[in-house]
């Protein structure tokens, strides 16, 4: 009787197990395209404002305003490093915890995170505020603080205040990416860009002063975190529980993930921001500007297909933390040969009419010689190769590594890009961009990954 009744048993449980495994693989699935559609409902958002506030802006605060705008919003954006890149560091543990069911897990991982942000969010309002209220307009912000326009200081104030107390807010979007919620996020994202879209219009038609502009660029999207963060409370208020078992030695571990993970962010400034600025200072007007132009028309697209990759993310960690290797090859597989198809295609797109498509973008004529296209489109696509590969290790864990590489690439093409302008230009810098890539992270990347895979199967 025992023997028939065991298998019987055996039976049913390997069934129940298959059956839940189906279900969280179409979980996933649901849940990445969903985060594909409101990803370009957000993407397309962005772009609007973009398209029509801006102008509305320069034209009601004038050049010297707009330049102070301009000033303003960007030095304050280097605030955020001082989140320590803890929030990305947060996304696959708190997966792999969710998928545990441990919610005690979670909600430790949570104060580790946000802990440290809250205590340097306090910290930096003391320490900075005053500096930002009484240090002299033109040792904060250079040559543009010397027009005196209107509001300068009190817009610089504002956007002060927002940026830091955002910063424990950052957590917000990292724990939506780890619990697969990601189009949640893009959706409060889609309502911030259009309400922060009527706000500046709304400004411009008033004619308001620097500091309201400044006031709707920060506080908008503060208010949209907020609103995000509530929602995810809401749901899981676990989360905000028990905080009598925080644990420092946890913070530490996340900040020295995340420190990584903030070097990796800093890959943008090097790969794309400097050497545009070589360019600027070193070559003529005409071959900076082409150079510029051709590096916009790489990123656009880099940025959008960033959007669909970071979903890979979150459902990797998932993945691994349920031991689903035979998924995870088949999604790898089918994100890779989507990946090639989509850089293979928007590179030869650059490399053939780039010229063609800028001059219709600007509005005006722009030389983009052969030599720039080809290889501006040819890093294009090894560009989207090494980010597939950088989500998808995140999503394994190892983001140290990932982080390392992507920042050792980054740093040495930073060091060799005076160089490269002085033998070649603009097409120099897109050759030794593209070699980069080719001889460091598009085989290490993957390599990673697969070893990652062949020992979970064993």
């Amino acid at each position: 009787m025992t023997g028939p009744d065991t298998a019987t048993s055996a039976a049913e449980i390997t069934c129940l197990g298959h059956l839940r495994r189906a279900e969280a693989r179409r979980r996933l699935e649901r849940r990445t395209l969903l985060a594909w559609l409101t990803s370009l409902a957000s993407k397309v958002g962005t772009f609007g404002t973009q398209l029509v506030a801006v102008p509305m802006v320069y034209r009601t605060l004038g050049q010297d305003g707009y330049a102070a705008y301009a000033a303003v919003t960007t030095a304050v954006s280097i605030l955020g490093a001082l989140n320590l890149g803890i929030g990305g560091s947060l996304v696959t543990p708190m997966a792999h915890a969710a998928v545990l069911g441990g919610k005690r897990r979670e909600a430790e991982l949570f104060r580790a995170g946000v802990v440290p942000l809250g205590l340097i969010c306090m910290a930096a309002l003391a320490l900075i505020l005053p500096v930002m209220m009484m240090v002299p307009l033109p040792a904060l912000l250079g040559e543009v603080a010397r027009a005196n326009v209107d509001g300068l200081r009190s817009g610089l104030v504002v956007a002060c205040v927002a940026t830091l107390v955002s910063l424990p807010l950052t957590v917000v979007g990292n724990l939506r990416q780890a619990y697969q919620e990601l189009h949640i996020s893009n959706l409060v994202g889609a309502v911030g860009n259009g309400a922060l879209c009527a706000a500046l219009v709304t400004a411009a038609h008033a004619g308001a002063g620097l500091a309201a502009f400044v006031a709707c660029f920060v506080g908008i999207p503060l208010a949209a975190n907020v609103l995000n963060g509530g929602i995810l409370f809401a749901g899981r208020p676990y989360l905000l529980t028990g905080w009598k078992g925080y644990e420092f030695r946890q913070s530490l571990t996340l900040a020295g993930d995340g420190l990584w993970f903030l070097a990796a962010d800093f890959t943008y400034t090097l790969l794309y921001q400097w050497p545009v600025y070589l360019m600027a200072r070193n070559r003529p007007t005409a071959q900076s500007a082409a150079f510029a132009v051709s590096a916009q028309m790489v990123l656009l697209p880099l940025s959008f297909l960033a959007g669909i990759f970071q979903p890979f993310w979150g459902t990797t960690a998932e993945a691994v933390a349920r031991g689903d290797v035979a998924w995870l090859r088949g999604q790898v597989k089918r994100v890779r040969s989507g990946a090639v198809a989509a850089g293979l295609a928007l590179g030869f797109v650059i490399a053939v009419w780039g010229e063609q498509i800028a001059r219709l973008w600007l509005g005006s004529k722009v030389e983009l010689a052969w030599g720039l296209r080809l290889f501006a489109g040819t890093y294009l696509i090894l560009a989207i190769w090494e980010y597939l590969h950088f989500v998808l290790t995140l999503g394994t864990g190892r983001i140290r590594e990932a982080s390392m590489m992507v920042f050792a690439r980054s740093a040495g093409f930073a060091i060799v890009a005076p160089v490269l302008i002085s033998l070649g230009g603009g097409i120099g810098l897109w050759l030794g961009l593209c070699c980069s890539v080719v001889a460091y992270t598009a085989w290490r990347m993957p390599r990673v990954l697969e070893t990652f895979l062949g020992s979970a199967e064993r």
